[in-house]
């Protein structure tokens, strides 16, 4: 549910250039033939064959993509109003012209786990960040501070297409409720 589209089960890639068409293609074969390896070395296989009903499925969950994108963004909108209008949270800075598809809904609070507990004590599906370590993105020794602070103040709502409008309004007036209680 929280996936932007679904096909069951694979993935999709747009690719513009031939070159990378072929190693993706490549890339997610069953198996190598034995010429590619002794050829290319071991590399990486994804393992995983779209069948034609699961590629069937990602095509018409595309063609309501724009759809899924105004839904997630209706009900970011439902959320944003009951976080940001009598709190002392701030809302997300999106750069100049940029509007969010919504993947997840996230809020930072100093007092995230405190909001976790409230939530989830209200049955409603909140998370902490679903980030771990830069590390564990990140190949590199360099330091990302500012992600290592964000991870620890983040709640993520649920916030799907198929999300009901009553489970919506129920999300808005726990937040609302946390705000009143004192969460911020």
């Amino acid at each position: 549910s929280t996936k932007m589209i679904t096909a069951g089960t694979g993935g999709a890639l747009l690719l513009s250039d031939a070159q990378d068409v072929a190693e993706a293609s490549e890339y997610a074969q069953q198996e190598l033939s034995v010429e590619t390896y002794r050829a290319d070395g071991f590399r990486p296989t994804l393992g995983q064959q779209l069948s034609d009903l699961n590629a069937g499925l990602g095509l018409a969950q595309l063609r309501r993509l724009p759809q899924f994108i105004e839904r997630r963004r209706a009900i970011a909108r439902v959320y944003d109003a009951a976080l940001y209008d009598k709190s002392r949270l701030a809302p997300p800075a999106w750069a100049a012209g940029a509007e969010s598809a919504f993947y997840r809904y996230y809020f930072l609070s100093e007092q995230s786990a405190q909001w976790l507990a409230w939530l989830l004590g209200r049955e409603i599906d909140a998370r902490p960040s679903i980030a771990h370590n830069s590390s564990d993105y990140f190949a590199t020794d360099r330091a990302f501070p500012n992600f290592e602070s964000a991870k620890n103040r983040v709640v993520s709502l649920p916030l799907y297409p198929s999300l009901a409008d009553v489970d919506v309004g129920r999300i808005a007036d726990a937040l609302r409720q946390g705000i009143d209680s004192g969460l911020a």
